[in-house]
């Protein structure tokens, strides 16, 4: 398995606006739902259409799942991380990545392992 550079990973929220300049008039819509699976796991599966032009022909797609739960960085926000997932790997099937730069599943959860936890913030005392 490559090894994954997170320093050079451009974010989803990064590929929308980029999306959203080259393409003003065009769309991004997901489609979320969820199933029980064996062992009474939820999960969220998620497809994202694009098209350059609002109800024009759709230039790409993508899929990805999250079981509910499983992701330690946001066990609460399973539907959100499955459906950002899927916009991004849309927004990559439609070229908005660097080429070569598609980390999989497992490349990206070790380089979120490797990533420090949260600091607390500090309040000052008044």
């Amino acid at each position: 398995m490559s090894k994954f550079d997170l320093e050079s990973y451009e974010t989803v929220d990064s590929r929308i606006h980029k999306f959203w300049e080259m393409y003003p008039d065009g769309s991004i819509v997901t489609d979320l739902f969820s199933e029980i699976r064996s062992g009474n796991r939820l999960e969220w599966i998620c497809k994202t259409t694009v098209r350059k032009v609002a109800g024009g022909e759709i230039v790409a797609t993508g899929w990805a799942t999250e079981y509910e739960g499983a992701n330690k960085f946001a066990p609460h926000n399973s539907p959100e991380v499955c459906e950002t997932s899927s916009i991004g790997r849309a927004l990559a099937n439609l070229s908005f990545s660097k080429v070569g730069e598609r980390p999989s599943r497992e490349e990206m959860a070790s380089a979120r392992s490797k990533e420090e936890a949260p600091k607390p913030v500090q309040e000052d005392d008044p």
